[in-house]
């Protein structure tokens, strides 16, 4: 009865390194699987990215249009003003101007 000990551990030991190698078989598959979904992945990160970043850039180039076209609305604004309170002032002078000529007395022509 006791020869039969070496050969079960033997076979035992056999089993035991099958079963390794299938588990390494089926790691190797799944973190081939487990790669290949990353590189998928880092790729649809990217086009996000990319995409997302093109967005901000329109988003940029729309806010930038709308804050020039924001300024050169109050240059606009600014200059009729600035225009309207020269055209005022000046009228307030040449009104000026006409007071006092009517109210001064005529100067002599020769001094």
């Amino acid at each position: 009865g006791g020869g039969e000990f070496p050969p079960r551990a033997h076979v035992e030991e056999e089993a035991q390194r099958e079963a390794l190698e299938e588990e390494l078989q089926r790691l190797w598959r799944a973190s081939r699987g487990a790669a290949e979904q990353e590189a998928e992945l880092q790729l649809e990160r990217r086009a996000t990215a990319a995409a997302l970043r093109r967005e901000a850039e329109t988003r940029r180039e729309e806010e930038l249009h709308e804050q020039l076209l924001l300024v050169q609305l109050q240059t606009l604004e600014g200059d009729v003003e600035a225009h309207t309170s020269r055209c005022c002032r000046l009228e307030l002078e040449m009104a000026q101007l006409r007071e006092e000529q009517m109210s001064a007395p005529l100067a002599p022509l020769k001094a």
